[in-house]
């Protein structure tokens, strides 16, 4: 390419961009995965009953084949990426995925270059622990311990500095929904946005039926671009339900928007 063009200005580079924008089209959805996670940088889990002897595994939440890609080059570990650390030998490359089935395929056993078993987690090369800590690091599952995160001992007040977390899996979802926010609005959360896996998004919908209503939500800095929410009455007021497939699947995220922010150097 180089020597076919050299007479050409701009050629090079024109013929590198389509390289260049899945690069970064990759980098974006690596860090928009990042921003729903807990920083470990786990990209999925193998299930307990793949066997890692073959080149293809099934993940554990099938759903999250949408992060994996031909030509990616993964690690395993037996931890999330919050501790432990990667599992000893060479990286293996994938060679195929099913996103029907979600399943997996590289260029050899899984287990023949690491020690891999059912139930590691999966990274790509490089992101293990290395990731940002996202909004399951700031607002984890469980009460947060006595161990600082960024030198604030959550443990004192687990749900002032760790964010309130309950489990409404045993009540229908759009129960389960005004739950949540009536949780929230007790710790006086104004809940502005309610994010959502596509799976879950459609089945509130569904519950809902008729009494659906339908709304956009502008992003906060390009008025542009609009978000197709589905918008309930909470105890606070108004809140638009986000439908994003980077969303872990079985969980509703309750966010006051002016409580958050990304900082970054420069545009992101």
């Amino acid at each position: 390419v180089i020597d076919r063009m050299k007479d050409s200005k701009g050629s090079f580079i024109r013929a590198l961009k389509p390289e260049i924008n899945a690069a970064m089209r990759q980098l974006k959805n690596s860090l928009i995965h990042a921003l729903f996670r807990n920083g470990g940088g786990a990209i999925g889990q193998i299930s307990a009953t793949s066997n890692t002897a073959t080149a293809t595994i099934t993940l554990a939440t099938p759903s999250d084949i949408r992060f994996f890609n031909p030509g990616q080059i993964l690690v395993v570990s037996a931890t999330d990426g919050t501790s432990g650390a990667v599992r000893a030998g060479t990286a293996v490359t994938v060679l195929s995925v099913n996103r029907n089935t979600g399943t997996v395929t590289a260029t050899g056993a899984w287990n023949a270059s690491m020690a891999t078993a059912a139930l590691d987690y999966i990274f790509v090369d490089g992101d293990f622990g290395a990731k940002l800590k996202g909004m399951d690091a700031w607002v984890p599952a469980t009460d947060p311990g006595a161990t600082t995160f960024y030198g604030v001992d959550r443990s004192v007040d687990p749900l002032r500095l760790g964010g309130i977390r309950a489990d409404y899996s045993g009540i229908p979802i759009e129960e389960g929904l005004m739950r949540a926010l009536e949780r929230c609005a007790r710790e006086d959360a104004a809940i502005d946005i309610l994010t959502m896996h596509p799976l879950d998004w459609t089945n509130l919908a569904i519950a809902l039926g008729t009494r659906v209503q339908y709304s956009t939500v502008e992003a906060f800095d390009a008025p542009q671009i609009g978000f197709d929410t589905i918008k309930v009455i909470g105890p606070t007021g108004k809140v638009d339900i986000l439908c994003d497939p980077n969303e872990t699947p079985n969980v509703m995220r309750a966010i006051q928007l002016d409580t958050w922010t990304l900082y970054s150097l420069g545009g992101l």
